[in-house]
């Protein structure tokens, strides 16, 4: 089955839990953000805490990312994106934005930063090592959770909260297209290898969009409101969690149903799934059981309860170790 097989708990660190989804650094760091403001910077492989930094006087909600240099990226209730030394924990700038940041920044090959927030409809380059705004756009509504995704030819894809997909070239800060299907969208959109754009949305969708011209290729009625985002598997396969409850996965193509599990938990939009690198999908509920189903069939490998609830996606590392967490705990599976 591979690393990450076994749903055994590997450490547990009590009173470190967060308020976002954890990343995971090149240097084997785990970095995640509370409701209290603080960034905490974990060791993957012991659990011991190498700092906390308390950044901001308002809870993060947004997942941080990391750059290749190992700086800190996340966002803020206090309208704010911050920059962080990953190995010190020190904040090299604060970017002020209209509203709160509540997605989880991408990050560009160049080191450009994008993000957007929830108030004034913004969507926002910003250089990753100076803190410089390059340009900003108006976007037809705020941001929530929906995180954008970056294509191999650059353009950026974010959705907002009355339904609008966009594709935005990452140099200029010029539209290239737009596609509404006017519900929110919370899903974070993933670029398969064949030209598609997918997300999910509040209408219980999942959209499967050509980059190239914006339009609709298929879509996939799954009953249920879909937060949860999309994760791409090698062959292509597309694998999402809704609100009732179910993972799906389906044929990327074609938008045909490949196979669904249910896990009686409904309500569970909000988790995404994380693929193994043996392809295993990995997902957990908001009572806070980790599932680990068989790529092929859906089929349960295992699962693991935690006595705790949580609305936050896994992390997985290149040891196949996952990273979960609720309101107080951190917790490493393998």
């Amino acid at each position: 089955m591979g690393a990450g097989a076994n749903g055994k708990i590997k450490w547990t660190l009590p009173g470190m839990g967060g308020n976002t989804s954890p990343a995971i650094g090149a240097n084997g760091w785990l970095y995640f953000g509370t409701g209290t403001g603080a960034v905490h910077a974990v060791d993957a492989s012991s659990g011991s805490v190498e700092w906390t930094a308390q950044v901001s006087q308002v809870g993060f909600v947004s997942s941080p990312a990391i750059a290749s240099d190992g700086t800190v990226y996340i966002g803020s209730g206090d309208d704010s994106l911050y920059a962080i030394d990953g190995r010190t924990g020190a904040t090299k700038w604060t970017f002020l934005t209209g509203g709160e940041v509540l997605c989880s920044p991408a990050i560009g090959s160049d080191g450009t930063v994008y993000f957007g927030d929830t108030a004034d409809s913004t969507f926002y380059a910003v250089d990753g090592a100076t803190g410089a705004k390059k340009w900003a756009v108006q976007l037809k509504d705020g941001i929530n959770n929906c995180s954008p995704a970056i294509g191999p030819d650059g353009t950026v894809y974010v959705g907002d909260s009355i339904g609008y997909l966009y594709a935005i070239d990452g140099a200029t800060g010029t539209f290239k297209w737009t596609y509404s299907n006017h519900f929110t969208i919370d899903s974070s959109p993933a670029v398969g290898s064949k030209g598609t754009v997918y997300f999910g949305s509040i209408d219980s969708n999942v959209y499967a969009i050509d980059t190239t011209t914006g339009l609709k290729k298929w879509s996939f009625n799954t009953g249920n409101q879909i937060s949860s985002s999309p994760a791409i598997g090698k062959d292509g396969t597309v694998y999402i969690g809704s609100g009732n409850g179910n993972v799906y996965a389906l044929d990327g193509s074609t938008g045909a149903q490949v196979w669904s599990y249910s896990t009686g938990s409904v309500g569970f939009a909000l988790c995404s799934p994380v693929l193994g690198s043996d392809g295993t999908v990995y997902i957990c509920t908001p009572v806070l059981t980790l599932y680990a189903l068989k790529r092929t069939t859906g089929s349960k490998q295992w699962s693991v309860n935690f006595s705790s609830s949580s609305e936050q996606s896994p992390a997985i590392g290149s040891d196949g170790t996952i990273y979960l967490q609720d309101g107080d705990s951190m917790f490493a599976v393998n």
